[in-house]
């Protein structure tokens, strides 16, 4: 499966300094290093918006970020939910800034469940560093 994905944002990282960037991006290449071997492939595209829209247009399988801005996901995120996609947090959550998930039924449960395994919805590392199991 394609994913297209960031986990952490954008580029632009929200943090007092320094230090806590390089900790974000440290636990990004945590996350994609246990997704990886799972999927397809990861990309990045560009604004939020628009991966949501590849997603709705059948060119993904699925999104993943953290970090994403309301208006970032708002419009992109009701085109794929209108197109089928589930769109959500983690663990039953409600679509945020803290995380944003969207993918078809059929793959959102098995997504969601590799991401948690990963530690994204943590603040930094994995959950559990054993290989990641494949999705359908």
């Amino acid at each position: 499966y394609g994913v297209a994905s960031t986990v952490l944002g954008n580029g632009t990282v929200q943090s007092a300094g320094p230090e806590a960037g390089l900790q974000e991006r440290a636990h990004q290449a945590e996350i994609l290093r246990y997704v990886l071997p799972a999927v397809r492939d990861i990309r990045r595209n560009g604004a939020s918006a628009v991966d949501l829209c590849a997603l709705a247009a059948g060119r993904v399988d699925a999104y993943f970020e953290r970090g994403v801005r309301p208006w970032d996901y708002a419009a992109g995120g009701l085109i794929a939910a209108e197109a089928g996609a589930q769109v959500a947090g983690l663990a039953g959550a409600a679509p945020s800034s803290t995380f944003l998930l969207a993918a078809p039924p059929e793959l959102f449960g098995p997504l969601e469940a590799l991401l948690l395994a990963a530690g994204a919805g943590e603040e930094s590392g994995l959950a559990d560093p054993v290989a990641s199991p494949a999705l359908p």
